[in-house]
């Protein structure tokens, strides 16, 4: 009976532990309304991206893991001249997905050289309490995804095989 409480009591703390790091893990939410309501940027966190109709857009930049899981994740409207690279070690078809979006984007997966190798428009928000996600994923290796307001890549004009300069 000793060690069942005494394993008993050490479960609850794990637990304990668990949830508060998690919420301590929680991240902070930025609003990409306007510039005003978007955190400083330093030249390591953000990129301008140059679409191939000389539009610029300030991309944060999600470069680790748990940057590139957070994402858009919360972003309750994001700015026309705003967007988030994400940047991965290499070259492969990687997947995205909308868990935790809060509004429609496009996405753009780009290669090694900036080449657009695949489009996704208008990406809608998951209904509220979904649980399985649609996972968007280009067939071509790309070594970026840039993610845009909705609409963007219709009215930039982008479309497979442009160039999309990033700097």
């Amino acid at each position: 009976m000793n060690r069942f409480v005494s394993n008993l009591i050490l479960g609850f703390f794990v637990l304990a532990l668990m949830a508060v790091y998690g919420f301590a893990k929680q991240p902070t939410v930025y609003s990409m309304l306007t510039k005003e309501t978007q955190p400083e940027n330093t030249e390591e966190d953000a990129r301008r991206v140059i679409l191939p109709n000389g539009t610029t857009i300030t991309a944060q930049v999600a470069m680790t893991g748990e940057e590139r899981n957070q994402g858009l994740a919360g972003v309750e409207q994001l700015a026309s001249d705003a967007g988030m690279l994400f940047v991965f070690d290499n070259s492969s078809t990687h997947s995205m997905w909308m868990k935790g979006m809060k509004t429609s984007i496009d996405m753009v997966w780009l290669d090694e050289g900036g080449k657009v190798v695949y489009l996704a428009t208008n990406v809608p928000v998951p209904a509220e309490g979904d649980i399985e996600f649609p996972v968007y994923q280009s067939d071509e290796p790309a070594r970026y995804v840039l993610e845009l307001a909705a609409g963007t890549v219709d009215a930039a004009g982008i479309a497979e095989g442009q160039e999309i300069k990033l700097s």
